[in-house]
């Protein structure tokens, strides 16, 4: 572990008086910056020879924590301004930041209690320090150091073991060790003889800890452990050659006590029981837990000094994280449902839960979802079946499965649109926890469609909706230093159902690809997935040697072929390339993409890769650009299907065409690598829209009747990297929207209904980013609307938008920060997230995305049918074509490396295509050249996209599920409390448990509500007054149950009554759900009986008039 890595403690913890010192170093109090809380800190001096003790402290606090008789640990930092340690010498620090114990040691309390020491007080601390090193053991710890000094009590006197400074690791559980080490009067006598006999042959292992635990209960009745008025030297020779100790003979003890002694105290190792033996001793298996906590409250109140009170709480305070009891994690499944809460509570729960691979956790009806990092086995049929299957009031437990179940409910009684928002950092899960939701939705749809399972209907159609998920990951997602698999482009997802909730199609919608990814990556990124499993997955030799394929190496856009240190290239595994590029080919064919269409895929994959390799100078001190290396560009050409002077002239050259006039001028080799770049940027951008434009027409049929709707949204996470640049912008300012769309939802609409119904609800306030999203979107002086002004003149440089930025922001918008120096072309947002600097340089050219003209001609010419048509269709703002884009594929001229790799029986068909397509074509389609309208920006298409996006999710009923991050290192089994605590604060989890509590999320007019839950509290058919419809809520809610102060709610009232809504608690639509699906099945009864009751009938009448 590299201690110089952990973060700096300056801006975490605040250093307060110090309150006890350990093996390695002084321990303070300390508060946490962000809490307002108390922890203990525990400063040790970073010697060399002693590294390696420090950062195995540092390694078990961070995995083995979580126990509650281990003090909790909060994180590691790293000092690196040296100070002096206890010798005077200047030495950098490590600090461990961990739960405080305001109650002391345990030595500490049985010094100052009376004579004789409560027995039970001492079998108490005992049995739960025996705890702890159980746990200990079972995951190869020793500690070591075990005595009363390390044995330490919180202000609510639970016991919690500390300073694993001399702790071992073990390898596996039969391990020994043979170094000495640990305080001398509590060692065993084999660790002190491997000090005396010759190296190598004694060992111990973790029963060395049952020995010190043992001298340590003598020390606690005694008050001193034997032989403790001895130098300990001397006591270090006698321990090994005496008798095992026992009590002193002032107090007679209980025979269990002796005997616990006696068996724990061993000379022999192999004959002394390990932790878990121990543990039913009698002498511990009969201990009150209530009355030795109760007893120790008395004692310390007698003769402890008071524990000092400080303006701020503890840290993990024992009130918090042990309410609902420590095995018993469905106690909380719904945070909305905690006695008393705060963010220590909420993090401390889900850590739990975490530790014991619960995940999902809700907040009400909001679903909190923690990424395992690792699989874990809750997603197969049987727990589909649990939640398809569960009319219950109350639904199992929470579940993404649940909340799909619940959308698909609400769809159903409600009638009207659904919509799932998922939303987290990137890293945080989206992506899957999308597709378990769609997963689940579709086969809650095939039982509800049928009134039973169709397992046809079912299979069939989540193979054909979920084959498009690997197809748009491998187009659409990459690596980042986030995220291994971050999709770098938004998806809303619409499940279309007809009114009798029979799935019908889904539509793909798609969002702000990252398309300057494929020209260039961050440090430790990659490109596309595609890409490496085009050049490393595909093993089909012929398509290899026509596409000019060998390795990722030769290919300076998946970060190849440059002068820099080719150690440091991101590349994809031989393995993970295969099986990508398998699977992509395999769903693709499924989808009904053709083998042609396939194959012209993987041509422009190619030729996007070689764009990348033609490189451009200048000869003999012109300032115009010359292609250098005629290789790539042979080979652009070849793929192209286009004369080599045409490539390089359209690369090299800017075509405008002014009042039919053709105007031509040089470029500069950087302006001929931003034309390649734009090139190549161009063509992905129009492939990945086609595939998804031709995904939705397969999943899609033309539907002419009345549509309901689930959307379901993933679209990438907040990001913060250490350079940020426009696509960044884009993507927190979405984030940005999201979260006013949560906020509105969740907190603004309704604290504003019950106000103006005259419903009182306890003063709930939020963080509103509407300002800072008026600064990006307002028009005419908001940040786009001045980024694309300026983008539209072409002398704008990168200098100029500073400068107008700052002019309009620096001063007059909190959210907004300008750079000390004019120089630095930067600006910082003040985010709902965190505080991001964007660096300013290529934004006004990636907000352009400009092809030249001379380029798109080029490519409305070449030979490649699926090109040519790119470029004559224009994307929508959902990121999709026009629907007359099949017309418009004309075969007939293709490059002969096309022909060449296009399948025999595929060829006559597009020969008699061709001239279908030919016949076809509009004069529509044909390129538009020399028009005054300006090119719409990237931001002026983000902004219609995003105004698309909010449009249908306003139009929707909307469930919301907030993915976390555990951890920033994408590892299983880590929960890093303060990193998790961000997150939560952020997105506001906080206020959401309190208006979950205390608020009303379900508000229907009076009228709304009788019209579905009529038939719960009135006979069918029964007519009701409107004048009366208050009433009627009321009785509905009586008849099935529900009374206004029912039991086990977090306040006393479960519905309210305003002027003309009525306002209910989360749960009491799925309780009024529940009662609705049982009426049906009894309607469903009562047809199939009447049914039969008339068939007989009339079987019987027919059989009298036969007779």
């Amino acid at each position: 572990m590299t201690l110089t890595r952990l973060k700096n403690p300056g801006g975490i913890v605040d250093l307060k008086e110090v309150v006890g010192e350990g093996a390695y170093g002084k321990v303070h109090r300390g508060v946490l910056k962000n809490l307002k809380q108390i922890v203990a800190v525990k400063i040790i001096p970073i010697v060399p020879e002693e590294k390696e003790e420090i950062a195995l402290e540092l390694q078990v606090l961070a995995k083995f924590s979580s126990h509650h008789n281990i003090a909790r640990f909060y994180g590691g930092y790293f000092q690196p301004v040296p100070r002096e340690d206890k010798d005077g010498i200047l030495r950098k620090q490590l600090w461990l930041v961990m739960q405080y114990c305001a109650n002391g040691t345990a030595t500490r309390l049985v010094k100052a209690l009376r004579k004789p020491k409560p027995k039970h007080v001492i079998a108490y601390i005992m049995k739960e320090a025996l705890n702890g090193l159980a746990y200990l053991h079972d995951n190869k710890i020793i500690h070591r150091d075990i005595k009363g000094g390390n044995i330490l009590l919180t202000r609510g006197f639970r016991v919690k073991l500390v300073d694993f400074g001399v702790c071992a690791q073990l390898q596996h559980e039969s391990s020994k060790r043979d170094t000495v080490i640990g305080t001398p009067y509590w060692m065993a006598p084999e660790v002190i003889m491997c000090d005396l006999s010759p190296p190598g042959t004694v060992h111990y292992d973790a029963r060395a800890d049952i020995w010190s635990l043992a001298i340590t209960a003598i020390e606690l009745a005694d008050g001193e452990p034997p032989l403790s008025k001895m130098p300990a030297m001397k006591a270090l020779h006698k321990i090994p050659s005496n008798k095992p100790p026992t009590l002193s003979s002032n107090h007679k003890w209980t025979k269990y006590f002796y005997e616990f002694l006696v068996v724990a105290l061993k000379k022999n190792p192999t004959k002394r029981p390990n932790a878990e033996q121990l543990k039913s001793h009698p002498w511990l298996a009969k201990v009150e837990e209530e009355k030795s906590l109760e007893t120790l409250r008395h004692l310390a109140e007698e003769y402890l000094p008071k524990p000092k009170e400080f303006k701020h709480r503890e840290w993990f305070a024992e009130d918090d994280v042990r309410q609902n009891g420590e095995d018993d994690m469905r106690a909380t499944d719904n945070l909305a449902k905690m006695r008393n809460f705060s963010e220590a509570a909420i993090v401390t729960t889900l850590q739990q839960r975490y530790a014991k691979d619960i995940i999902y956790t809700d907040i009400g009806d909001i679903l909190v979802a923690c990424n395992p990092f690792k699989s874990i086995d809750i997603y197969n049929r049987n727990f589909q079946e649990v939640f398809s299957a569960s009319n219950q009031q109350r639904n199992p437990f929470p579940h993404v499965y649940n909340m799909a179940q619940a959308t698909m409910r609400s769809l159903v009684h409600s009638g009207q649109n659904q919509c799932c928002i998922i939303s987290g950092e990137s890293g945080a899960g989206k992506t899957e926890t999308a597709k378990y939701f769609v997963r689940q939705l579709l086969y809650t749809a095939a039982h509800h469609a049928s009134g039973a399972f169709d397992a046809t209907q079912w299979s069939s159609l989540e193979q054909r909706i979920l084959a498009s998920n690997p197809i748009l990951e491998a187009f659409g997602n990459a690596k980042t230093i986030m995220n291994n698999n971050s999709s770098r482009f938004g998806k809303f997802l619409l499940i279309k159902f007809d009114t009798r909730h029979r799935l019908q199609g889904v539509s793909i919608a798609q969002y702000l690809l990252e398309k300057s990814r494929v020209v260039q990556q961050g440090p430790s990124e990659r490109n596309f997935h595609v890409f490496y499993y085009l050049v490393s997955g595909n093993d089909i030799t012929a398509e290899r040697n026509a596409l000019l394929l060998n390795t990722s190496l030769d290919f300076v856009y998946l970060g190849g072929t440059s002068t820099e240190n080719l150690a440091a290239l991101e590349d994809m595994g031989q393995d993970e390339a295969v099986k990508g590029y398998a699977t992509l080919m395999s769903e693709m064919l499924a989808l009904g993409f053709s083998g042609a269409e396939l194959v012209e895929v993987k041509l422009i994959l190619a030729l996007i890769l070689h764009l990348g390799n033609v490189s451009f100078g200048v000869v003999d001190g012109a300032e115009s650009a010359e292609v250098f290396g005629l290789a790539a560009l042979k080979h652009c050409s070849s793929l192209l299907g286009v004369e080599l002077d045409v490539l390089s002239r359209a690369l090299t050259k800017r075509v405008t065409v002014l009042r039919g006039e053709e105007m031509v001028k040089p470029l500069k080799p950087f302006q001929a690598e931003d034309n390649r770049d734009a090139a190549a940027k161009a063509i992905y951008g129009r492939l990945f829209a086609w595939i998804v434009t031709r995904i939705n027409n397969t999943l899609l049929p033309d539907l002419e009747e009345e549509m309901r709707e689930v959307g379901v949204l993933d679209i990438f996470g907040f990001e913060n990297f250490r350079l940020n640049s426009f696509e960044q912008l884009c993507i927190n300012v979405a984030n940005e929207q999201l979260q006013y769309y949560f906020n509105q939802n969740v907190f603004a609409w309704e604290l504003e209904e019950l106000k103006s119904e005259g419903v009182n609800v306890a003063n709930i306030t939020f963080e509103n980013n509407k300002p800072l999203l008026d600064m990006f979107l307002q028009r005419p002086h908001g940040l786009f609307a001045i980024l694309d002004e300026e983008s539209y003149f072409p002398q704008a440089t990168d200098e100029s938008l500073a400068n107008k930025l700052h002019t309009n922001f620096a001063n007059a918008n909190k959210y907004y920060g300008a750079p000390k120096s004019s120089h630095t072309l930067e600006f910082s947002i003040n985010h709902f997230a965190s505080q991001v600097h964007y660096n300013l340089p290529g934004f006004l050219e990636k907000n352009r995305d400009r092809l030249s003209e001379g380029v798109e001609r080029m490519l409305l010419e070449c030979g490649i049918p699926l090109v040519r048509m790119f470029f004559r269709h224009e994307v929508g703002a959902t990121g999709i074509m026009g629907s007359n884009w099949q017309a418009d594929i004309d075969r007939s001229n293709a490059t002969t490396v096309l022909r060449s790799l296009t399948p025999d029986k595929f060829r006559n068909q597009l020969r008699r295509k061709a001239s279908m397509d030919r016949a076809a074509l509009t004069p529509q389609a044909a390129p538009q050249h020399g028009k005054a309208k300006k090119a719409p920006t990237v931001s002026t298409h983000f902004r219609q996209s995003l105004t698309d996006l909010m449009s249908k999710m306003m139009q929707a009923q909307p469930h919301f599920v907030r993915c976390i991050k555990p951890n920033p290192r994408q590892i299983g089994d880590r929960f890093e409390e303060e990193f998790v605590l961000r997150q939560l604060q952020y997105t506001g989890v906080m206020q959401t448990v309190e208006i979950r509590k205390e608020g009303f999320p379900v508000r229907l007019d009076f009228d709304e509500f009788v019209r579905r839950y009529q038939v719960l509290g009135y006979r069918p058919g029964a007519l009701l007054e409107e004048s009366k419809a208050q009433l009627a809520c009321v009785k509905i809610l009586t008849q099935a149950g529900i009374e206004q102060n029912s039991q086990g709610a977090s306040r006393s009232s479960v519905w309210e009554l305003g002027k003309t809504k009525i306002f209910l608690k989360y749960f009491v639509t799925d309780r009024l759900a529940a009662q609705l699906e049982k009426h049906g099945e009894a309607a469903v009864s009562l047809q199939r009986a009447a049914k039969g009751f008339w068939a007989r009938r009339n079987l019987k009448r027919l059989r009298l008039e036969r007779d």
